[in-house]
């Protein structure tokens, strides 16, 4: 995208027919209030491009299908029979392979925010117009996944409007449900569930069955962090989530996450080329730096709470 949208001013000259399409296109998208709201978006991955009517061109081509795909997911495309959702890619990266017990540190706050991103993505919820930080429910059909259902029914009783640092804290404050992610990994034969107990207290490890999608997973992601891999969207979510809650330290080797400190920091930001360039992709990445730029605070409030 950083090379094609400087020469798109001499592609689109002399098209001005196209101008008036472009806008009622957007203007006719009830999901997007503002037309305009597109350049912060896009200036968020591109942040040193000046989009100017850019954001016309490219949300009318993008709702004909001609240019930009709708949306990318690069590891089930290439994994199909190892595909995992984004709650499920953390939950994985924060079990120990042979224990089953949870590393990291607060990581059910993790996996609530990718639940959030991941509802984005498939167009359950999605950021508000005004106000990205806040979170409207537009669609409660079925995911066909037993634990995003139950996380999107749970957000539905939350109401829209709501911001994303609460959402996030109350989803990671409801064990039972997120306990509903192992439980589907352990029904498609990728963890096991064994039950742990001490004195009076008792708990269930997931230790890995299959090892074969967390190994492709992790392979995927050192692409992308030590390679030059291009990451999609739900790429830098699952960085960006790990990195803060300290998965990436636990998962890959130190010497490799300080070599690339800086490759790491910008894909965990947005602040890279992506393979998919749809507003729904970069709103969702930019909620899913607002979470984890929040985990601190949501962790301290449930903390003092």
């Amino acid at each position: 995208l950083r090379r094609v949208a400087p020469r798109l001013p001499v592609l689109f000259h002399g098209m001005s027919f196209l101008r008036k399409p472009a806008i009622n296109a957007v203007e006719n998208n009830s999901q997007l209030q503002s037309r305009r709201k597109f350049t912060t978006d896009l200036a968020s991955v591109c942040p040193h491009r000046e989009m100017s009517d850019f954001d016309t061109y490219i949300l009318f081509f993008n709702k004909q299908r001609a240019i930009f795909p709708s949306m990318t997911d690069t590891f089930n495309n290439q994994n199909p029979d190892l595909a995992l959702n984004l709650p499920e890619r953390i939950a994985l990266l924060s079990r120990h392979d042979e224990s089953g017990a949870k590393q990291g540190s607060f990581t059910d706050y993790a996996v609530a925010g990718a639940t959030l991103v991941e509802l984005i993505l498939q167009d359950r919820l999605e950021t508000d117009a005004d106000n990205p930080k806040k979170i409207n429910v537009i669609d409660t059909s079925p995911t066909n996944d037993d634990y995003l259902d139950e996380a999107l029914a749970f957000f539905e009783r939350k109401g829209s409007g709501k911001s994303a640092q609460s959402l996030v804290s109350s989803l990671g404050g409801k064990t039972k449900i997120l306990r509903l992610v192992a439980e589907g990994l352990v029904k498609r034969g990728i963890l096991q569930a064994q039950k742990q107990s001490f004195l009076v207290f008792s708990w269930t490890n997931y230790p890995e069955s299959d090892p074969r999608h967390e190994t492709a997973l992790k392979s995927h992601l050192a692409d992308i962090m030590f390679g030059h891999q291009t990451p999609d969207a739900r790429d830098c979510v699952v960085i960006a989530l790990a990195k803060e809650v300290d998965l990436l330290k636990k998962n890959f080797d130190k010497l490799q996450l300080k070599e690339h400190k800086q490759r790491i920091k910008d894909i965990a930001s947005g602040e890279v080329a992506l393979t998919d360039s749809t507003i729904r992709a970069v709103r969702a990445i930019r909620t899913a730096v607002i979470v984890a730029a929040t985990v601190p605070a949501i962790v301290a409030s449930s903390s003092s709470g």
